[in-house]
């Protein structure tokens, strides 16, 4: 029974490894053949030692670091806009450099107003709105500002939850690996008690089924550390070979 139980658990993992090999190529938009997965993996930690002093500057690959980054330079050229509408575009002078009687009109009953009928070109606003308006653009700057102080600490947060997996699940891996070859010297050292006749084929069966079960449990921390070596990739926005 437990014999049939592991050989359905190897019809599982090929059909896992295939479908794996499907998505990679539509993902890559590339036929299956070209992405052939090894069929085993190293049982022990990864090869990839993630090196010191990654510089920061990585993190402005991020695509939400760099939507935040695209929206604050916006936010700063709105700000300009709205400053450079309050000051209205008009001749202060004719010809023969006398003044302009409408440029005074700018300044009568309060507030900066002209329209085409006075000779003007921009269409009729208040000075009110215009300050209102300029107001509201540099309180969106505020914000566009915070938004990206705050992006950049969550990529900051992902990094180091990511470089925090790293490093304990390579140290998880390293004692479960040990976990696993004492658990084969065990299964091991019972059936040559169960051929000396010193133990009945129940013990060997229990030490065999424990064996297997950590070899499962080590695959799958195998996958974890694989899965955080992505996340890292991720939340850098690149990789860190260059």
């Amino acid at each position: 029974s437990l014999v049939d139980v592991s050989a359905s658990d190897i019809e599982q993992y090929r059909r896992a490894l295939n479908q794996a090999q499907l998505s990679l190529a539509l993902l890559i938009g590339s036929t299956p053949e070209y992405c052939i997965l090894p069929s085993s993996l190293p049982h022990t930690a990864l090869p990839v030692d993630v090196p010191a002093g990654i510089p920061s500057q990585l993190l402005t690959h991020r695509p939400d670091l760099m939507q935040a980054q695209y929206e604050l330079q916006a936010a700063a050229a709105k700000v300009g806009i709205a400053r450079s509408e309050r000051f209205p575009s008009v001749a202060l002078t004719i010809s023969g450099g006398v003044a302009d009687g409408n440029a005074r009109e700018l300044f009568q009953q309060g507030g900066w107003a002209w329209s085409a009928t006075a000779g003007f070109a921009q269409p009729l606003f208040s000075f009110g709105r215009l300050r209102r308006n300029e107001q509201i653009a540099r309180q969106q700057y505020k914000q566009a500002a915070l938004d990206y102080e705050q992006t950049a600490l969550e990529a900051l947060e992902d990094v180091e939850s990511a470089l925090t997996a790293v490093a304990t699940l390579r140290e998880e891996a390293l004692q479960w690996q040990n976990y696993v070859e004492r658990n084969a010297r065990i299964a091991q050292l019972q059936q040559a008690l169960y051929r000396a006749g010193q133990s009945n084929y129940l013990d060997v069966i229990s030490t065999q089924q424990t064996w297997y079960s950590s070899q499962l449990q080590q695959v799958q921390i195998i996958e974890q550390q694989y899965q955080a070596l992505a996340d890292l990739v991720l939340a850098l926005g690149d990789g860190w070979q260059e």
